[in-house]
């Protein structure tokens, strides 16, 4: 009897002791935000050692050491002169940003540049609560040039000019237009025989010429170019260098078309010039030349021009008025097939009635 009652006051001893320990744990649980105890969530400490390397014109290498608490990075880039430790006002970067790795390694990302402009860079973290720590040190980016592509399209033909005093003149001509908003420094060509040399810009200030005499061409046959790749090159104004698509020659159109009428007489201000059947296998048209020269001077000043006349013609009335001046006309007959190559004729000459 004495017994039972000597255990049970033994166990409400206990259970007072179970109740008050059990009331007053809470009180010191650091993750109870009820205890005095309770240690509150902290965002992950911000990186303070953001370096920015191999900078091209569209990218850079940004690198860091990995935060502890982060389980997420966050990426934003602003004008330069942003501090860097408020997203506020930045662009949130949407390119690939590896993973967090493990507190204290470095890290390291290849990022796409926006823009040709400078900007300033920041990483963020974020930790497994959602809370975002400050940004990082900010890094300014300058990116290298970029190269603003241009337009260019070149051609190869040849020129045959048959001459009164032999030998004939065969020539390559090597043309290129060229459209680039940095500027056109200097232009040359090149095949696998052999350069070409530079082209010169024309009158228009957007075509780029030469024309070289066979015997200067790299094989000093010109026939020997046929089926052979040439590429034009040139550099613009900020030092990028640039080429067209291969280009080719096609023909050497060796025979000229033979004139007619005018050779050596007086004609009217509207004269007809004629000329013999041109009989070939391609497809060519016409075009007609009179250039007037002074014999005080002799300088010589082209008047008229007419090309892509039909092929079944053997003549053409001059549209414009031509006039009687101290001096003659000369004019030549020149035949072109469809990739431009082209063969002239010899030159006549002419006079202009005055009218008496």
């Amino acid at each position: 009897m004495i017994a039972n009652r000597y255990r049970s006051v033994l166990l409400q001893i206990i259970a007072g002791i179970l109740l008050i320990t059990g009331c007053d744990a809470p009180r010191s649980n650091p993750f109870d935000p009820q205890s005095s105890a309770y240690i509150p969530a902290s965002a992950p400490s911000a990186i303070n050692d953001l370096a920015v390397s191999e900078i091209t014109s569209t990218t850079a290498l940004l690198s860091w050491t990995a935060p502890a608490g982060a389980v997420e990075y966050l990426t934003y880039h602003s004008l330069p002169g942003w501090d860097g430790r408020s997203n506020q006002n930045a662009i949130l970067y949407t390119g690939v940003i590896p993973g967090v790795g493990i507190a204290g390694s470095r890290q390291s990302v290849i990022i796409d540049l926006p823009s040709e402009e400078s900007r300033s860079w920041a990483i963020f973290s974020r930790s497994e609560n959602g809370l975002v720590s400050a940004g990082s040190n900010p890094v300014t980016i300058v990116p290298l040039r970029r190269n603003r592509l241009g337009n260019i399209s070149a051609k190869a033909t040849s020129i045959f000019q048959s001459s009164w005093i032999p030998p004939d003149l065969i020539e390559l001509s090597l043309t290129a237009a060229i459209s680039d908003s940095d500027g056109v420094d200097s232009v040359w060509a090149t095949s696998d025989l052999g350069d070409f040399g530079e082209l010169l810009l024309t009158r228009d200030g957007v075509t780029w010429s030469t024309q070289i005499a066979e015997h200067q061409a790299p094989t000093g046959i010109l026939e020997r170019l046929i089926g052979h790749a040439i590429t034009v090159h040139y550099i613009d104004r900020s030092g990028f260098t640039s080429q067209s698509s291969p280009i080719y020659l096609s023909r050497i159109i060796y025979t000229p078309p033979l004139i007619e009428s005018p050779r050596d007489t007086v004609v009217s201000e509207h004269p007809r010039l004629t000329w013999l059947a041109y009989g070939s296998e391609f497809i060519f048209t016409y075009g007609v030349d009179v250039v007037f020269i002074d014999t005080l001077s002799y300088n010589q000043t082209p008047i008229y021009r007419k090309y892509g006349i039909n092929s079944d013609s053997t003549g053409h009335t001059v549209e414009d008025s031509l006039y009687a001046r101290q001096g003659f006309y000369i004019w030549t007959l020149s035949v072109e097939d469809e990739f431009g190559d082209q063969a002239y004729s010899t030159e006549f000459k002419f006079s202009v009635s005055n009218g008496e």
